[in-house]
């Protein structure tokens, strides 16, 4: 048994965090913004923390569950000035840890990348996410942990950022489409797809002209390969902006970046909070085809054939 899966798999989670009122929209955006940073807290301690239990009704106890893998997650919230909502978050107290600076707002992302290195070699995983992100699958690092097994620490796999909502023309949609890969100055156009077999399943990554997803998931040795680059500490600006560029450039320039192929998008994603991109669909972008796989309305059945199906109309 390796050490690892003796001791459970520690996981560092940084996110840079930052709110100033807005004259416009005052309170309305101030409560978006809460609502979106209990999710992200949230979600990592319940999908990659230790404290998880079911209901024994045999007995009228709970029992510690899923500890055939065994995890533990540490957050570290960053933060700039009186900038921000932690002193609001009763509800979030105790499951972060807060580090205050005097950092420009847009460099908090740099910020965090020094927190995540003052503890190397400490943890499994090193990640960085933008406050806005939340995780939905309790598999989230043992599929990055299956894909490194599988294509070598050389490749890093970033998960498709994806929004959900009611709108007529998409219920979810993955908002980090495809770029020209002359946008990506680092794109290695001699990279070709990937096909691994999991479940039964074939699962496809494509090399992605565009990295990014607004975070990254770094293991032991991948971050400490980084660390080793002259360039981890150059704090570049240059890839589209500093937010950009925190999440994405420095690991541009580190590693062979895959992402899960469209037939497959939902093999590890990671999700948006609002639909501030999918509601551009119908406006900024043409709505695609209806899917012909789509359940069909049973109300749209002639009678015969809904019979036969056993619905009533």
């Amino acid at each position: 048994m390796s050490e690892t899966a003796k001791r459970g798999l520690r996981i560092l989670v940084t996110i840079p965090h930052f709110c100033k009122p807005d004259e416009k929209e005052g309170n309305k955006r101030r409560e978006l913004r809460s609502m979106s940073l209990v999710r992200s807290v949230s979600s990592f301690i319940q999908q990659a923390g230790d404290s998880q239990f079911c209901l024994d009704f045999t007995d009228k106890t709970t029992r510690y569950v899923n500890h055939a893998e065994q995890q533990r997650c540490d957050l570290f919230i960053c933060t700039t000035g009186d900038t921000h909502l932690l002193g609001e978050l009763d509800i979030l107290k105790g499951l972060y840890n807060h580090v205050k600076t005097d950092a420009r707002p847009l460099m908090l992302g740099y910020t965090c990348r020094e927190i995540l290195k003052s503890f190397l070699g400490k943890y499994d995983y090193y990640c960085y996410v933008e406050d806005d992100l939340f995780l939905n699958d309790p598999l989230f690092f043992q599929k990055l942990a299956w894909f490194t097994r599988e294509s070598g620490n050389g490749c890093l796999l970033q998960p498709n950022r994806c929004e959900t909502s009611f709108s007529p023309y998409a219920k979810k949609c993955y908002i980090d489409g495809d770029i020209p890969p002359e946008n990506n100055p680092h794109f290695n156009y001699d990279l070709g797809p990937l096909s691994f077999s999991s479940l039964g399943c074939d699962v496809m990554f494509t090399p992605a002209s565009n990295p990014h997803s607004g975070c990254f998931f770094l293991n032991a040795e991948q971050f400490e390969h980084w660390v080793r680059q002259p360039h981890f500490n150059d704090w570049d600006i240059s890839w589209l902006g500093p937010l950009e560029s925190a999440a994405s450039l420095g690991i541009m320039k580190t590693f062979n970046i895959y992402k899960p192929a469209w037939q497959n998008a939902n093999f590890l994603e990671i999700n948006h909070f609002g639909d501030a991109y999918l509601q551009m669909i119908g406006e900024e972008f043409e709505p695609a085809v209806q899917s012909p796989l789509s359940c069909l309305n049973p109300l749209q059945l002639d009678p015969l054939t809904a019979k036969a199906n056993g619905v009533s109309l």
